[in-house]
């Protein structure tokens, strides 16, 4: 479909004698270095799409966290010129494939069934764990190493399966396979008669908003999981402008005589006004565009796309219910089994809610309402570095991942935001952030 969307935008562009945009699928591909596999991004407002993963660490399934990263838009450039020199094709998926028949429960009601039709690629790990955990904390940007990796596109779906699954089998056959990939074949807000390209695009200016009410003033300051990457000129802007508004709002004394910072983590030291030590001392991480809040229910119910987003999150949970089902009736490892146990608790947190309503309109806004209360979300403006996800509290959890676009001139214009955010938009030139649920 995405193919389709390029070649008609070009179109449209030859039409009006403007330059043609030129597609780089590495650019903001989400790199698995370990199962040598790339998820292209293709992000456009004509056509979403919610993937889901569970990379971090479990304790219950002992299966290790899988480090990944972001391709930043300058690797994509370079890369992109190293295989047209080496005359170099992108590798497309290879692995294990099994199309299966699964008797899937609704999310709402586990009474009701659907035998829906998915598509299972296993593939395996290339690299060990102990190998990769070198690279954490540096930019995806070996050209050799990116270059031949397998290539996941939208145009890799199945296209006869109601979704398609990605599991990456370890080197050590006793551990569970990593779900690295859950993708439907589509979202019901893509159908063209629902919002016109005016309203997609309004939504996804008006959702990139709440970024500047997360977090820390729209900053993530205190990551863990080493996203963050290096200090930089752009990081001291950021930070000097968060410590301001923090200042405004009484994170420093008032009468502060003067602070040392030093670089690298960001090491601030000032004089206390009063306690028993007299020296304060605070850490930050570079500051980085986004930040972890609850999505307030007037928000989520104004923007169907943010609804269908979480409603996914519990399709998959009982798409996996059921793979896991047929999985232990073969004799294989159950997947995902640390996450399933916490996310199937939300879920009958919701179910049982949604159950005394009356309408089915009703039901649903219970559900949707009761299910998102458990979650958190995390807007995310920037290519991210090699890193490992953590669960939070120990707390095992789906990540719920969802690309919007918006054209750079409205951001420009309505944001007074000159660049393209995290990157990944199918022209490689849009302003494309990725909103997460967790």
């Amino acid at each position: 479909m995405s193919d389709k969307i390029f070649s008609k935008t070009n179109k449209n562009r030859k039409k009006k004698h403007k330059r043609v945009y030129e597609p780089n699928y590495f650019d903001s591909a989400t790199v698995i270095a370990e199962f040598n596999l790339l998820v292209c991004a293709e992000a456009t407002s004509l056509e979403w799409q919610a993937d889901h993963l569970a990379l971090a660490e479990s304790n219950m399934d002992r299966t290790p966290a899988v480090l990944h990263a972001i391709v930043s838009s300058d690797s994509a450039k370079i890369l992109k010129r190293f295989m047209q020199a080496n005359k170099c094709l992108p590798r497309g998926i290879e692995g294990d494939q099994e199309l299966l028949k699964l008797s899937v429960e609704s999310p709402l009601d586990p009474m009701n069934t659907l035998v829906l039709n998915i598509c299972v690629i296993t593939i395996d790990q290339c690299y060990s764990s102990v190998t990769m955990s070198s690279w954490k904390g540096k930019p995806a940007s070996d050209q050799r190493m990116l270059s031949n990796m397998m290539m996941f596109r939208n145009k890799d779906v199945h296209q006869e399966c109601d979704a398609t699954m990605i599991l990456g089998r370890f080197k050590d056959k006793s551990l569970a396979p990593k779900l690295l990939l859950f993708r439907t074949n589509g979202m019901l807000c893509n159908h063209g008669s629902n919002f016109s390209t005016t309203v997609r695009m309004k939504w996804g200016a008006d959702i990139d908003r709440i970024r500047f009410y997360a977090g820390n003033q729209g900053y993530e300051t205190r990551q863990t999981c080493g996203s963050s990457g290096s200090v930089t000129e752009t990081t001291d802007r950021n930070l000097l402008q968060y410590l301001k508004s923090k200042s405004n709002s009484g994170a420093f004394p008032r009468n502060i005589t003067a602070c040392m910072l030093i670089r690298g983590k960001y090491h601030i030291f000032y004089a206390k006004t009063h306690g028993e030590c007299e020296i304060a001392h605070v850490v930050y991480t570079p500051p980085r565009e986004g930040g972890s809040f609850r999505m307030p229910d007037i928000v989520l119910f104004g923007y169907p796309v943010l609804v269908e987003m979480v409603f996914l999150k519990t399709f998959t949970i009982c798409v996996l219910r059921a793979l896991n089902k047929y999985r232990y009736q073969h004799g294989h490892l159950m997947v995902a089994t640390g996450l399933l146990s916490y996310e199937t608790k939300s879920l009958e947190l919701a179910r049982q809610q949604c159950s005394h309503s009356c309408s089915e309109s009703e039901k649903i806004f219970t559900f949707i309402f009761i299910f998102n209360a458990q979650n958190h979300f995390s807007p995310v403006a920037y290519p991210v570095v090699y890193h490992y996800d953590y669960s939070k509290e120990r707390k095992e959890s789906i990540e719920n991942k969802l690309l919007l676009v918006v054209p750079r001139e409205v951001m420009k214009e309505q944001m007074k935001i000159n660049s393209v955010g995290r990157r990944g938009s199918l022209t490689c030139e849009d302003y494309a952030y990725a909103i997460l649920d967790w």
